[in-house]
């Protein structure tokens, strides 16, 4: 955990926020974010309420179907075993290599999906739809869930570690069954944007 990752102070994010996921006012927010950010030793930051550590957070969809990805039991975290993400995400760091017109969210989000999948067909959109903070858990008052949708031409992928995850694009009643084993983030975001009607819709 030894590195550097993308935080803003709490005290000015929070008022932008309206609740576990935010759906208003996303430019705002991102403004702020971009405006505000520094960075801190992941150290230290895991354990600084006064900071969140920003994630991108990516849904990737094609068609009516939702990639969904398990953990394997080679992963070394045990409690994470058998664990649905319907996200691919990760920490931003100082390190980010910026390309022409990308911010440094853009960076990380950009590289947090090549490290974790390759998708084979064209990228039709990726557009921020929300934000998600929970407050109910220690983690989650460290971080912060930039949320965005992917759409992509074509069901084909490549997950680029297949011995730690697994994946397919399951329908949403697939996800439905596999909501108990969702981790926490997954559950409201498929609650948010996949089981909401008007937002699903966009």
């Amino acid at each position: 955990m030894n590195e550097n990752v993308l935080v803003v102070p709490t005290a000015g994010i929070n008022p932008l926020l309206t609740g576990n996921f935010t759906t208003a006012a996303l430019d705002r927010a991102l403004e702020y974010i971009l405006a505000n950010q520094s960075f801190l030793s992941r150290a230290i930051a895991e354990d600084d309420p006064t900071h969140k550590q920003i994630i991108p957070y990516v849904v990737v969809r094609h068609g009516e179907r939702i990639l969904c990805m398990e953990r394997t039991k080679k992963q070394t975290e045990k409690r994470l075993h058998g664990k649905c993400s319907i996200g691919v995400g990760g920490h931003i760091n100082d390190v980010e290599v910026l390309g022409a017109g990308q911010n440094v969210i853009h960076a990380g989000l950009e590289r947090e999906l090549e490290e974790e999948i390759h998708l084979h067909g064209r990228r039709q959109s990726l557009e921020l739809i929300g934000i998600i903070s929970d407050d109910s858990t220690a983690v989650g008052q460290v971080h912060l869930g930039l949320v965005y949708t992917l759409e992509t031409s074509s069901p084909e992928f490549t997950i680029n570690e297949p011995e730690l995850m697994t994946a397919e694009f399951a329908t949403v009643e697939q996800l439905r069954e596999r909501y108990d084993r969702m981790e926490t983030w997954s559950q409201i975001a498929f609650n948010q944007i996949i089981a909401a009607p008007s937002v699903a819709a966009r």
